[in-house]
């Protein structure tokens, strides 16, 4: 009897685990043998075409897909003999989006490593998106000439070894599979009698297959190329779970941990762009300016270039205040070099750069201002102000208020058919909401009514603006949310370039930026809606091994593959004040890369990242203070 009662037990343990088990979507196939035709698909004919050709390009023959690849991946070969070379050029790479998987995953091509130096390598990969799989590789292979290979799991290595009899003159097949369920890794390559297979249990490393790719790596004397590309999966089925699973609750005490990291790296980058190491260096402070190679080449710079100046305040402000924020952070300036280098940097701009008519000019000498530089430069000076303000004395408190007041009238303005410039036109998400920014922080600096009024009315009018007019601008949901603060929901504010008007990944990093600057002063709701929801939105497309965002095909980026590093401050933010512990969970990571991205950023002398010391390390560190988190 016993031995009868086990067998049912075991089989109904079997019946009852299948039934559990999520049931797999039907299998997608997605193929291209690369055959030739006297239509589109000619020798020569690129896998793509020019970036700002929306919707052209090639698309697989069977699955259509569309093809991503650098611009000289060119179709090669005869008829139904036809293959794809990475031509000439240095690191290309060509591969395929594909939906997430809730079953196992196949990528099987055949590559050809013509030409390929001997310290150089071909690569297959499963990874996040269509690139180079040094950047966002997950599951993925290389191959040298010589025939040796690699197998990772992201940067962790896998195992090695080598190809017997392998000719880099002709095609070699390789196939990887992917078994979520088993938590496997699957490697054949053909002239092994075995398949390798890999553990990912043992690796600490979670992956997001959202592509699968090819790439060279280095610049080829040959024709490198791959043949009859085929990858199967089964989609998650509509409605999964998203990318970010919302959690909120009342704003905790911020990680101690993330807040050193951040305050450690908030005074390395200030220390970065004030000190000049050597006579070569280009970036540095002097006399009221944070020069930049940038700045040299081109003075429209100016606005961004003046966003350390609050940083440095804020700095200040914490040293002043003797925050424990900043005990144990060390290479800290004296506090009177951060005071002295904010307020020459304001008196600055203000003196050269400020019109009779209010407004900041683009460059020196100009006598008409700009509305997006009088915009920018002015949320650096009021962040500025609002971090400086317990040091200033009267007479620069007047003149900084004064400054602002007069730029906003400027920007209020009647311009042609419409009574206030600042308000009716709609250029672009990321400005409707600077302006928002702007009128805020003037009005809690002042304390002028007109100012909150404005901030109210440029809110409604960025979330929603009048229709038919602006029928596509505004925000955009693409989940839209249940709870009240948004954090459940994903949306974009439009923006307007050569792809259209639409959802620019890129330009929303900004926005979440800005918003990083909005909450942490204003602790308004609907700011706080917002960031929860660009944050979410963004989420979908982080490569959260790496945090590398997709930027790519976005309305104003329309590159096909556009990796850039995931450095918002909206999720710090969040985490910090609006309860959202999920972000929380995952700012080791996000926070580690946001200080890599800035420190490289700065060395570089780069705009995007100079702006950031003013709209999100400036009230990194003011919120850490506020919070008082040692």
């Amino acid at each position: 009897m016993f031995p009868r009662l086990l067998t049912v037990s075991a089989t109904c343990t079997a019946v009852l685990a299948a039934l559990s088990a999520p049931a797999l979507s039907d299998e997608v196939k997605i193929s291209d043998r690369f055959s030739l035709n006297d239509a589109d698909r000619k020798a020569g004919a690129r896998l793509y075409y020019l970036r700002h050709e929306k919707g052209a390009g090639l698309k697989t023959e069977q699955g259509d897909a569309a093809w991503i690849a650098s611009p000289s991946v060119i179709l090669a070969g005869e008829g139904a003999d036809g293959f794809a070379t990475l031509a000439k050029d240095n690191s290309e790479f060509a591969g395929v989006r594909i939906a997430p998987s809730t079953g196992p995953i196949t990528f099987s091509v055949r590559l050809r490593l013509d030409g390929v130096a001997s310290n150089q390598w071909m690569s297959a990969a499963l990874c996040f998106a269509p690139g180079h799989p040094t950047n966002n590789g997950h599951l993925w292979i290389l191959v040298r000439p010589s025939g040796a290979y690699t197998v990772f799991a992201g940067a962790s290595r896998l195992g090695h070894g080598s190809l017997k009899d392998f000719d880099s003159a002709k095609f070699l097949t390789v196939e990887l599979t992917y078994l979520p369920s088993e938590k496997k890794f699957r490697v054949k390559f053909e002239g092994l009698s075995e398949p390798l297979e890999y553990d990912l249990g043992a690796v600490d490393f979670q992956p997001d297959i959202r592509a699968a790719s090819v790439a060279v790596n280095g610049k080829p004397t040959g024709l490198p190329a791959f043949d009859d590309f085929t990858v199967t999966y089964h989609p998650a089925p509509a409605g999964a779970a998203p990318a970010v699973k919302a959690t909120t609750r009342p704003a905790a005490r911020p990680d101690p941990a993330i807040v050193r990291l951040l305050m450690q790296g908030a005074v390395d980058l200030v220390n970065e762009a004030y000190s000049k190491s050597s006579p070569q260096d280009e970036t540095y402070y002097e006399d009221g300016v944070w020069h930049t190679s940038h700045l040299r080449k081109n003075e429209a710079y100016w606005h961004t270039n003046s966003g350390p100046a609050a940083a440095a305040a804020a700095l200040w402000r914490s040293l002043h205040e003797h925050s424990l924020s900043l005990e144990g952070v060390e290479n800290l300036l004296p506090a009177e070099k951060y005071f002295e280098a904010a307020v020459a940097t304001i008196d600055r701009a203000i003196k050269e750069h400020q019109t009779p008519e209010g407004g900041f000019a683009y460059t020196q000498g100009q006598n008409k201002g700009h509305e997006i530089t009088s915009m920018f430069f002015g949320n650096v000076l009021a962040a500025t102000y609002l971090q400086l303000e317990p040091g200033l004395d009267e007479a620069h408190k007047t003149a900084w208020k004064k400054s602002l007041v007069s730029a906003a009238d400027w920007m209020f303005r009647p311009v042609g058919s419409f009574p206030n410039a600042a308000m009716g036109w709609y250029t672009n998400g990321n400005i409707e909401l600077g302006e928002t920014n702007l009128w805020y922080l003037i009005g809690k600096i002042t304390g002028e009514p007109r100012f909150k009024d404005a901030y109210e009315t440029a809110f409604a009018f960025t979330i929603d603006p009048p229709k038919p007019r602006w029928k596509d601008y505004g925000i955009r949901y693409t989940r839209e949310p249940t709870r009240e603060d948004g954090s459940d929901g994903a949306a974009y504010l439009s923006e307007v370039g050569p792809g259209g008007v639409g959802y620019d990944p890129e330009y929303t990093t900004l926005q979440a930026d800005l918003l990083t600057l909005l909450c942490g002063q204003s602790r308004d709701p609907k700011a706080i809606r917002l960031a929860n929801l660009l944050t979410n939105e963004l989420l979908e497309r982080v490569d959260r091994n790496y945090w590398i965002l997709d930027a790519g095909n976005g309305s104003r980026h329309t590159h096909v593959s556009r990796p850039v590093p995931f450095t918002v401050g909206s999720m710090t933010m969040l985490a910090w004040i609006a309860g959202r512990s999920d972000l929380g969970e995952l700012l080791p990571g996000q926070a580690r890369r946001l200080v890599a991205g800035y420190a490289n950023g700065i060395r570089s002398g780069g705009p995007v990242y100079y702006r950031g010391m003013a709209l999100v390390i400036s009230q990194f560190v003011a919120t850490a203070r506020e919070m008082e988190v040692k």
